[in-house]
């Protein structure tokens, strides 16, 4: 394979993996190789251009459902269009996860290819050349270490972290991790558990015994769970720097919406090294971690009549889940939405008829409608004049899902969205959060 058609492969893998990150996009290579250049705001084009190219990939409908074609285009469709990740992707298709990630190379290969041919880049040396020196010029090592997805691997072997590690600094490695790592609902629990997991033989060989009380009744937060989680393990071992058999306590406390974790770390008897550079520099990197995860963070060493104790507070907010009444009769699709908002912000109430869906406005008073149009008995369209006229559902945003290309019609009927079915995890995703965001 020639170094540019290497270089192309390395840049749709990047832009892939940034294919909903509109800043990620707007500095890809890739905009200046399909002359996107010369537009304001090219992220929606080049984005539109890979969505295309994937769904070019679609086989026929008489083609076997159990043939390769299928499967690599579903492989590319779950990974990349509705983002799922490996392991989920791979359970759905009926992969083991190490045949997902054999077979999910091979499926950007045939996208390479198709896009490769479409835009006759072996005709085109000069724009290649062009895009590649464009890219140098513009340090795309940053955009790299931000795109990839973390459990891509590159044709060495190597990971992108490892990439972007030997390639950028602490910013771009870090930029990489917020661009990359799904925010999901986490039990603080369960971090501070693996975190404890993971300290155990450094506990032991620094014979520090830790305190900790579960954190059982804690409600559960919104965030990037490897991210919170390295933030935690920075600010621990920080703090034992140079300290010695001692005594750490971590407690924690839920006020005003917002959990709020204590650490102490004591020293057993006095020691006269303090801390140095190295557990400062711990200490930047953990309030860093802790920030991407909306939250932050105070440490530090003071002297005390005890000794030198060691404190640190952190603080995160918690979430509470949104229900989102789902009104459709099939059950497929009911599902179908299940699956997409397991390990979100949201909750979904199924309703299947009308008299359903009333009862749990009532109860429950979701933040979010979603309303089908064809259904036995009342249609949608009725259904959405009596949202709209009932006095506590006149303000809940309704998102019209449906077979049927009536947009404009949704909208000037007081609709505050519209999906054309079928939805992807990520169109549905995103039309929730736009209704969060714009009340």
């Amino acid at each position: 394979m020639s170094a540019s058609r290497e270089w192309f492969k390395k840049q749709v893998r990047i832009a892939l993996g940034a294919l909903y990150d509109p800043r990620s996009l707007r500095g890809s290579a890739l905009v200046t190789l399909f002359d996107l250049h010369h537009k304001a705001n090219p992220a929606p084009d080049l984005q539109a251009i890979l969505l295309n190219a994937i769904e070019a990939l679609r086989p026929a409908e008489q083609a076997p459902a159990v043939s390769k074609a299928w499967r690599l285009y579903q492989i590319l469709r779950k990974r990349y269009t509705e983002q799922f990740q490996q392991p989920q992707a791979a359970r759905d298709i009926g992969l083991s996860v190490r045949q997902m990630q054999r077979e999910e190379s091979l499926a950007r290969e045939v996208l390479v290819d198709s896009l490769w041919v479409k835009y006759r880049l072996d005709e085109r040396e000069g724009a290649l050349q062009a895009a590649m020196d464009a890219a140098m010029t513009a340090d795309q090592g940053a955009l790299s270490s931000a795109s990839a997805l973390p459990d891509d691997e590159s044709e060495e072997g190597e990971t992108p972290l490892d990439a972007a590690q030997a390639s950028a600094g602490p910013g771009s490695e870090i930029e990489f991790l917020r661009a990359s790592l799904p925010v999901e609902l986490v039990q603080i629990g369960a971090v501070i558990d693996g975190m404890l997991d993971l300290l155990g033989p450094l506990l032991r060989k620094e014979r520090i015994t830790f305190d900790y009380q579960p954190l059982e009744a804690a409600p559960p937060l919104f965030l990037q769970e490897a991210i919170l989680k390295q933030g935690l393990l920075e600010i621990v071992t920080a703090a034992m720097q140079n300290c010695g058999p001692g005594q750490a306590r971590l407690a924690g406390e839920t006020t005003g919406g917002e959990l709020e974790l204590q650490l102490t770390v004591s020293p057993a008897a006095q020691s006269q090294n303090w801390p140095g550079a190295q557990a400062e520099e711990k200490l930047q990197l953990a309030k860093q971690f802790i920030e991407l995860c909306a939250g932050s963070a105070q440490a530090g060493w003071s002297e005390t009549p005890g000794g030198r104790l060691f404190r640190a507070s952190i603080r995160l907010p918690v979430v509470k889940q949104i229900p989102v009444l789902v009104i459709d009769d099939n059950a497929d699709t009911q599902q179908l939405y299940r699956r997409y908002l397991a390990g979100s912000r949201y909750h979904l109430l199924e309703a299947r008829d009308p008299q359903t869906a009333f009862a749990l406005l009532q109860e429950f008073q979701p933040g979010v409608i979603v309303l089908d149009v064809m259904m036995p008995g009342k249609d949608g369209w009725a259904i959405l004049g009596q949202l709209r006229e009932h006095p506590p559902t006149r303000s809940t945003p309704v998102i019209i899902a449906t077979i049927l290309q009536q947009k404009e019609l949704a909208l000037a009927l007081g609709a505050a969205d519209f999906l054309h079915k079928p939805v992807s995890r990520t169109q549905f995703l995103a039309a929730l959060n736009a209704q969060r965001t714009t009340r």
